[in-house]
């Protein structure tokens, strides 16, 4: 039996092929950052859902990952009612005519 072993690109959904891996990248990278800062401020589910503005069934879906239907614009507001500032850094792609350049969220 022979192990295959892959470099990782750095982007889960870019080595796993989304079309829309970048932008998965970014969402899941700000999905992250909320749960760290709900965690530490312990706040119920309730009371965070409603300072969020998102339904509790919402918050749960992309605290655990299923954020695929939330906007990126959607995702920052909620950082930034949680006190935080996002810097949202675009650069155009490799060569004019390859798509759309990359997130990248800081």
């Amino acid at each position: 039996m022979t192990d295959h072993v892959h470099r990782s690109s750095g982007n889960l959904y870019s080595d796993l092929g989304y079309a829309d891996a970048d932008e998965l990248h970014a969402k899941s990278t700000l999905a992250a950052r909320m749960y760290v800062i709900l965690d530490d401020m312990q706040l119920p589910r309730a009371e965070a859902a409603e300072l969020l503005g998102l339904s509790q069934r919402k918050l749960a879906a992309i605290l655990r990952g299923d954020f695929q239907e939330t906007s990126i614009a959607t995702l920052i507001g909620c950082l930034h009612r949680l006190g935080h500032d996002v810097d949202v850094i675009l650069t155009p792609a490799v060569t004019p005519g390859d798509g759309p350049g990359t997130w990248t969220v800081a």
